[in-house]
């Protein structure tokens, strides 16, 4: 599995710390909204990731794949793996 590095998205989107206090397990199985960068970091695209594990590495507390096809964002396409931590999410459904 794929997964994207820190510096390619938006950091601390979570401000107000709400994701970060969620337990890791209550986003498996849902999908959340990150934000990456592209053009060498000055624009952003808003992708959805459907979280399917808890994530064992630094830096990826959470694992899920891409569920919708990048437009700007030419390096990776729908169903690549996306590690990321909660502070990251922008959105959960």
């Amino acid at each position: 599995m794929r997964t994207w590095l820190p510096s390619q998205r938006k950091p601390n989107p979570d401000p107000d710390g709400v994701f970060s206090a969620m337990p890791l397990e209550s986003f498996v199985g849902h999908h959340v909204q990150l934000c990456f960068t592209y053009g060498c970091g000055k624009h952003y695209e808003y992708m959805w990731v459907k979280v399917t594990e808890v994530g064992t590495e630094e830096g990826a507390e959470l694992i899920g794949f891409l569920d919708n096809d990048p437009v700007h964002v030419t390096d990776y396409k729908y169903q690549d793996g996306v590690g990321f931590d909660r502070k990251e999410i922008e959105k959960l459904l």
